[in-house]
């Protein structure tokens, strides 16, 4: 019962009374849309559990593979990206998240087209972040669906990929000058990655 009801328990049932009910409702009608109104969605990670935050990751977010720049010895190199984009409007939850991991860059632009709304992303790209937040976050929160086994083919690329590249890395360093990047050629590298006899092989040069 609300507090003008309360106030006026004790008046018997008369024309007054029955006409202070609308009122009364009103009042609290107006009462409660003010609160509605005056309050305002802050989130933490406190307040969100990790799960959920899986649960987000499974609906909005992205795993991908791009491509750097070949060094100059022609070989390529990859980018591993963990990204997830959202309206600007659900920014707070998306820092959120980005506490959550301890990592990532946050940024925001305007709208594409006019009929959609700005976008804010999140997005983790290095290996250091990914093997200190994205996969010990994902292994464990990132429950068994169709994002689940996008991340899962992204993580195998990654760690096969960390694998090589600090292979190459060890060898460069003991060599002191890059080889070739056929497998079992240690001979050194003339251009592309290759050895010259390779090079010759896959240019005619």
């Amino acid at each position: 019962m609300c507090h003008l009801c309360l106030d006026n328990r004790g008046i018997s049932d008369t024309d007054n009374v029955r006409d202070l009910g609308p009122v009364a409702q009103l009042e609290e009608h107006l009462r409660g849309t003010q609160e509605v109104a005056s309050s305002r969605l802050v989130w933490s990670t406190s307040e969100i559990s990790d799960f959920a935050f899986g649960g987000l990751i499974a609906g909005e977010g992205c795993f991908f593979i791009g491509h750097r720049p070949p060094t100059k010895d022609g070989e390529e190199v990859f980018r591993f990206v963990f990204q997830i984009t959202m309206a600007d409007r659900d920014l707070e939850l998306l820092a959120a998240l980005k506490t959550r991991l301890g990592t990532g860059t946050l940024f925001c632009r305007e709208a594409r087209k006019p009929q959609w709304l700005p976008e804010c992303t999140l997005v983790i790209a290095s290996y250091r972040a990914h093997f200190s937040a994205t996969i010990p976050f994902c292994d464990q929160f990132l429950l068994p669906c169709a994002k689940r086994k996008q991340y899962d083919g992204w993580k195998q690329r990654l760690m096969e990929e960390y694998e090589r590249s600090r292979t190459l890395a060890s060898r460069r360093s003991v060599r002191g000058r890059s080889i070739c990047r056929v497998e079992g050629c240690e001979k050194p590298v003339r251009g592309r990655g290759l050895c010259r006899s390779h090079y010759y092989h896959e240019t005619g040069y």
